[in-house]
């Protein structure tokens, strides 16, 4: 006989925040992702963070894995600009809920940012207080909004929105979690 578990987890505890960080300059990322590290050591939300050196890298991956929650883009990226990169997020993928924020050492692109909902702007060189507020609204935004379930398989973060789950059921040391279009297992 099965033996079905079922559990709450308080969102607010397990917050996993996924974050991409774009920009053809590898010491700006580097900037931007310590600033994170320092950030998730001083907090108890979980935080992966994905680094990408040209908006074609990351439209790749967009195309083949899971959503980010928090995306640091360069509007100067080279081939393609960030706003081009933003534009295919928002129109292509269909992704309004994911947060942008648009990184540049230029000014002059305020209106055109509009087009795709950025959640903020940064001026470069980096100031940490206005990245890591740019962090904190991001947080405070998705614990308002989160209404997916996420669990890690492997190294990847899969998130389900609950409205699509049907239940979970307890295999051995594995969850089973039965959705409308399908089931997987974790941890």
């Amino acid at each position: 006989m099965d033996k079905y578990i079922i559990f709450w987890v308080n969102r607010e505890e397990f917050l996993m925040l996924n974050v991409a960080i774009c920009d053809d300059n590898k010491y700006i990322c580097s900037i931007i992702e310590e600033i994170f590290n320092d950030y998730k050591n001083k907090s108890k939300i979980e935080i992966r963070v994905e680094v990408f050196y040209s908006g074609e890298k990351l439209i790749e991956h967009l195309k083949n894995e899971d959503k980010f929650d928090l995306i640091f883009l360069d509007i100067e990226l080279g081939n393609i600009t960030g706003i081009e990169v933003a534009s295919h997020i928002r129109n292509e993928f269909d992704d309004h809920m994911s947060k942008i924020v648009f990184i540049t050492s230029k000014n002059g692109y305020e209106q055109k940012l509009f087009e795709v909902q950025p959640l903020n702007f940064i001026k470069k060189p980096i100031d940490s207080r206005k990245l890591k507020k740019c962090i904190q609204l991001a947080i405070k935004l998705l614990k308002i909004e989160n209404k997916s379930f996420r669990y890690k398989k492997g190294n990847n973060i899969i998130k389900v929105d609950v409205k699509d789950i049907l239940y979970f059921e307890s295999k051995g040391k594995k969850i089973k979690i039965i959705t409308y279009s399908g089931s997987n297992f974790f941890p």
